[in-house]
């Protein structure tokens, strides 16, 4: 049977438009719905559900959006969600159009909330009018509307597929058919497994990331690493983006002339977002003074697990953590579970400073107040850290792959894409984390020969692709050869997928 498929940020772009046509003419699809950019090219698809600048607001108008009320039946297919879908609006407070919507998003509960229903009124008419019996993401749903969707599809039958990826990867693409799945390989094995003939790949893949990881990893052991203490005017000058050129005069200027030019093609100054910009400037700045008011003055204990902080909001947390999300929860576990002589340390993520993310008041007072928690300063280098720790604390995030190198071992409370190699402990549990704990502080490192049947198995289980938003600054001959390899892939894998999994 032929399925109506939901496409979120596929088929819209260069890389991605010939894997509809194909999957028709293959007769895997009979109907293509799409949500993608409004600058992206439409024909492929026999509707557009939504544009992803309409579905950051819900601003789908009142002639295409379901306007009854939520009734029970409704409001049960994200219930158990809601908390999270709130959380993860955290990110709309740094969007540049909240104030210009209308209504102004301010970020209250009310705003949420009718956020919150509006997407879940709009999702659930698209579902029943188009009729969809699939729905394929091209990343972790994280961005309120998708998130909202996946569990409208999950509540209702409907088949998802999820692709992502993972930044120790480049153009490395796992599946999974649901969150709590992320980072389980068997699909992409099974997948990989019956695809085989069909894809496109490379020989080193996986294998290079790995080496890269491994040399970093030695490399700093013969090298004192230092960062840089947050600047304000870097700030700026970066222009929200972390690891951007250094504050010199010049860069002020060109920064500031960037900005300039901004101002002036608005049809209007927007004074409300001006204010929104030096009142981010103010709860930075307060935010690294409430973070060295609670570093630790004492000398680095000996023995010690190491949470590096994430950055916030973002989907390593927000949509791979559930309610570790609130990282709090994360430090009052682990700290608990320590032995008598170790101590948790923990470090502000750079970028948090940096892309002019304040941190709520009292964040560092609150992780600093639970017993044997040691705050470094965030200018300490990572490096310095992952190398003298006994093992690793994360949600999912890089760091925690990255100590995989030295073989110790790391505590993740997110699906991380990694939670299958040796030495990670996912954990939910109290009893998880303290058998988690005990194993890591008790030391003992893993070989890393040890790593290559994992590696192994990665290698069959993902897939050479790239459907990230930029792909910038690549030369032409590897830009045909990403552009071949993700549409060659992903054709093969749905397939596969809908004739194991969806009854073709």
């Amino acid at each position: 049977m032929q399925k109506r498929a939901l496409f979120i940020g596929i088929g819209g772009d260069f890389y991605t438009k010939s894997v509809i046509d194909q999957l028709r003419e293959s007769g895997h699809i009979s109907f293509a719905a799409g949500v993608i950019d409004e600058s992206q090219d439409h024909s492929v698809f026999d509707v557009i559900a939504a544009h992803f600048s309409d579905a950051l607001f819900a601003e789908y108008g009142r002639d295409t959006a379901c306007v009854t009320g939520i009734d029970g039946r409704l409001y049960d297919s994200i219930r158990l969600h809601e908390g999270n879908i709130l959380r993860q609006m955290d990110r709309l407070l740094y969007e540049p159009r909240a104030w210009s919507v209308s209504p102004a998003f301010t970020g209250s509960l009310d705003d949420r909330r009718r956020l919150l229903f509006r997407h879940l009124q709009f999702w659930d008419n698209v579902l029943n009018e188009l009729d969809i019996t699939i729905a394929i993401f091209h990343n972790v749903p994280h961005q309120i509307f998708d998130t909202i969707l996946y569990h409208l599809c999950k509540s209702r039958g409907i088949l998802t597929l999820i692709f992502n990826s993972v930044g120790v990867f480049p153009d490395t693409y796992f599946v999974s058919q649901s969150m709590e799945e992320l980072g389980l390989l068997q699909l992409g094995i099974d997948l990989n497994q019956a695809a085989a003939p069909n894809l496109v790949d490379r020989e080193t893949r996986i294998y290079g990331d790995w080496q890269r990881i491994c040399d970093m990893v030695d490399a700093a052991g013969k090298a004192h690493v230092a960062t840089k203490p947050y600047s304000r005017l870097r700030s700026m000058v970066n222009d929200g983006h972390a690891g951007g050129p250094d504050a010199s005069l010049r860069n002020f200027f060109v920064a500031f002339g960037r900005r300039l030019r901004r101002i002036l093609r608005l049809r209007s100054i927007n004074f409300a977002a001006i204010k929104r910009s030096r009142a981010r400037l103010r709860g930075v700045a307060d935010a690294r003074k409430e973070e060295v008011a609670n570093v630790t003055t004492e000398s680095l204990p000996e023995r010690f697990l190491y949470f590096p902080l994430h950055f916030q909001p973002e989907a390593s947390t927000s949509a791979r953590g559930d309610h570790y999300v609130e990282l709090r929860e994360v430090v009052a576990l682990v700290a608990a579970a320590l032995p008598p002589d170790f101590v948790l340390v923990l470090k502000e993520h750079p970028h948090q400073y940096e892309k002019l993310l304040p941190r709520p008041t009292g964040f560092f007072r609150s992780l600093v107040s639970l017993s044997r928690v040691y705050l470094v300063d965030s200018s300490i280098s990572s490096t310095t850290l992952r190398e003298g720790c006994h093992g690793v604390v994360t949600v999912s995030g890089s760091n925690g792959f990255e100590v995989l190198a030295s073989g110790k071992g790391v505590i993740a409370f997110g699906t991380a894409s990694w939670r299958e190699a040796p030495g990670v402990w996912t954990v939910r549990t109290k009893s998880e984390v303290h058998a988690a704990v005990k194993s890591v502080c008790s030391g003992g490192t893993v070989p890393r020969e040890a790593y290559q049947p994992y590696l192994d198995r990665l290698k069959k289980a993902t897939f050479l692709a790239d459907l990230s938003d930029s792909r910038g600054g690549k030369p032409e001959s590897e830009i045909a050869e990403m552009q071949r390899a993700t549409s060659t892939n992903l054709v093969a894998v749905i397939r596969v997928w809908l004739e194991k999994r969806g009854g073709i």
